[in-house]
């Protein structure tokens, strides 16, 4: 018999609503859930895909130790997590806590019990070395929030309402369903905001969310902050700057910066013609206010941290920041930042870990850039990597597995085998997201209305597989720490027993979300950012860190690389597609590529100064000229074998360049001759 459950998607930051169809104990449909508030029915191939992730033959569904190969065997639960425990308790005991590591991946992230248990297993172990995408995918979201308003937390999340004109920057919301900023069913949000006034899509493809837009501009990778530094200073000349100067401090200081970006120079820089920016400048004085949005086009290249600054500081001279008609900041339900106590004093990140010390630990993090010297360098012995891949997430990929091979303990808590479970010595199979109780926790600030929702395991978990939560709370006590509220012992809690201490500072207890399901704040809660930094002496404007890290991009030639999002993969989860998917491919224009002899479909090579890679061309209409792309999350056609862990690093953040890479493409033969 055919029963239906309600659920919801955890692939990526939209959580769309799901009715999960299971036919005596198999999972064999999932559609969207028209009664959902949030998504109302809409799912993309993600969320549709859950069936066949689930019963994938690659799931893990036995402990294991012992790295792939003749010394890989099953093993039971007790087996496997008092071999760990003994080996953790030994590194700690003769190299100290930090050789010991934790990389939270964004699967160990969606799943909410999990996320809470690694942070609390991560504090009782004492070490400093956690690591996260965060550091290689937007660090600059948190640092700028941070600078600019003492708050870390400030995530733009979408359009406040009144708002007539939205500028989507370096995102792809109808493929990607927001970053920073959950949009489910993002056609017909931005119909409605097209339908009210104007969207400009700023991104050097014509992606699919451009194709939608009022208009689009299509700047030279990397170019971003000249030419918003452009637009804020023809916004400070009609700005009222007495109001600037009771909301803000730096003022002077930022227009001597920006003094020379001008729009005659941001055309050359950018390669925009001139009288587009002056039009995007004339939008932006006509409506008054705007909704500014970024993406990972953004914070991935090396401009990415001036660029989300300059996003900010636009919407703050043009009084847009938190306001009506502008951009809207989400507090959060669970975390509910506009009911708390704004931060006080000025951030200051630590010096790295011992191998990278120029490098930033901040936001109770290191930077994932510096992991791989930290295991060749001995620092690192242990390492627990919990929902994540990191043979397809760290740049310079043929390093990060030969330094996977050599640390000491490699435990994987995971879904799916990938390139992360073959080094691993321990293997901790947990349960799916159909088969464990969730809340939106991580992404809690990222949701298009103030909400959270909670959802029931659909299934019981199958094989041998346990929920995350579980498996650190027994490793937990096996180490002599209880890691659950309250000291409660293992056997006594459920997933419950993590969300309702979380769901302390939320907008209701957890008996209330249970009951409920999805539940929504109807106050859009704008004007909590602008009251919070007024209580610390208003907007900075300025931080000298970033006014020191303003430069002006040289007009490189050739070929650069670009990142890309792919509708039915979030990450390395889903990137398994069939063989025939093509989606793993090294995209070019056609104009490119017929400049290089290079056909749709037929091999080629992309060499970069740190790497290779080879796999067949997909010629792409959308893409402008000199622009390569290739999507990240697969392990064949690997984009990170281009990347570095050591040149282009962020020094602000830690963040790798992986946008705007020069690169070359030549055609390679059947036989392998490149």
């Amino acid at each position: 018999m055919t029963v239906t459950v309600r659920s919801y998607c955890r692939f990526c930051v939209a959580h769309c609503g799901l009715l999960i169809d299971v036919d005596d104990g198999r999972v064999v449909r999932a559609a969207g859930d028209a009664g959902h508030p949030l998504s109302a029915g809409y799912t993309c191939a993600k969320g549709r895909a859950l069936p066949g992730f689930h019963h994938d033959p690659d799931r893990l569904d036995t402990p294991m130790t012992g790295r792939a190969g003749p010394d890989r065997r099953p093993a039971t639960w007790d087996t496997v997590l008092d071999d760990l425990a003994t080996r953790l308790t030994a590194i700690s005991r003769d190299s100290g806590p930090d050789a010991i590591a934790v990389f939270n991946g964004s699967g160990g992230g969606m799943d909410a019990a999990g996320a809470l248990a690694s942070r609390r297993l991560a504090r009782a172990l004492a070490t400093t070395s956690v690591y996260s995408p965060l550091t290689i995918d937007a660090p600059a979201k948190p640092l700028v929030g941070a600078l600019v308003a003492g708050q870390p937390g400030l995530f733009a999340a979408g359009v406040a309402p009144g708002a007539t004109l939205t500028v989507v920057v370096g995102s792809n919301p109808v493929v990607s369903h927001g970053h920073s900023s959950g949009a489910p069913n993002p056609r017909a949000r931005l119909r409605e905001l097209t339908a009210r006034g104007e969207v400009w899509v700023v991104d050097p493809r014509r992606t699919e969310t451009a194709e939608m837009a009022t208009r689009h501009l299509a700047p030279r990778p990397g170019t971003d902050h000249v030419w918003l530094a452009a637009l804020v200073n023809e916004m400070l000349a009609v700005a009222d700057h007495d109001a600037l100067a009771r909301e803000t401090t730096g003022l002077a200081e930022l227009a001597d910066c920006l003094a020379p970006y001008d729009l005659a120079l941001a055309g050359r820089v950018c390669g925009v013609a001139p009288e587009d920016l002056v039009a995007l400048r004339d939008a932006l004085r006509r409506h008054g206010r705007f909704a500014g949005l970024t993406g990972t086009g953004v914070t991935m290249s090396r401009s990415g941290t001036l660029t989300q600054w300059l996003m900010l500081v636009l919407q703050i001279v043009t009084g847009s920041a938190d306001a009506p008609g502008g951009t809207w900041f989400n507090p959060g339900f669970i975390r509910s930042l506009d009911r708390r106590p704004w931060r006080a004093g000025h951030h200051r990140p630590r010096p790295g870990p011992p191998s990278r010390p120029e490098l930033p630990r901040q936001f109770g993090e290191q930077p994932a850039v510096a992991l791989l010297d930290e295991i060749e360098e001995g620092n690192v012995r242990a390492l627990l990597v919990l929902g994540g891949n990191l043979t397809s997430c760290l740049p310079d990929t043929d390093r990060a597995r030969r330094a996977l091979r050599t640390a000491e303990v490699v435990a994987v808590a995971d879904v799916v085998h990938n390139g992360t479970t073959r080094p691993a010595t321990h293997l901790l199979p947990c349960a799916g997201q159909l088969e464990r109780a969730d809340i939106t926790f991580l992404t809690d600030q990222y949701a298009p209305e103030i909400s959270a929702q909670y959802t029931d395991a659909v299934v019981p978990p199958g094989a041998d597989r346990r929920e995350l939560w579980r498996i650190l709370a027994d490793l937990g006590e096996r180490l002599g720490r209880s890691i659950l509220p309250g000291g409660v012992p293992v056997a006594e809690a459920t997933a419950d027993t993590l969300f309702a201490d979380a769901l302390r500072t939320a907008r209701c207890d957890l008996e209330t979300l249970r009951a409920a399901r999805v539940v929504v704040d109807p106050e859009p809660a704008t004007g909590w950012v602008r009251a919070g930094v007024r209580e610390r002496g208003g907007w900075n404007l300025a931080p000298a860190e970033l006014r020191a890290a303003m430069y002006l991009p040289a007009t490189a030639g050739g070929l650069v690389l670009l990142p890309r999002r792919q509708l039915r993969h979030f990450n390395s989860q889903l990137a398994t597609g069939p063989a025939n998917d093509a989606s793993d491919a090294v995209y070019l224009n056609p104009l490119d590529a017929a400049d290089l002899s290079v056909g749709d479909g037929d091999p080629v090579t992309v060499t970069s100064e740190f790497g290779a890679l080879d796999a067949p061309a997909r010629l792409d209409r959308r893409l402008p000229r000199g622009a390569v792309s290739v999507p990240h999350g697969f392990e064949r056609t690997n984009v990170n074998r281009l990347t570095s862990t050591r040149t282009g690093i962020d020094p602000l953040t830690g963040m790798p360049t992986l946008s705007g890479l020069p690169v070359r493409v030549a055609p390679r033969t059947p036989g392998g001759q490149r």
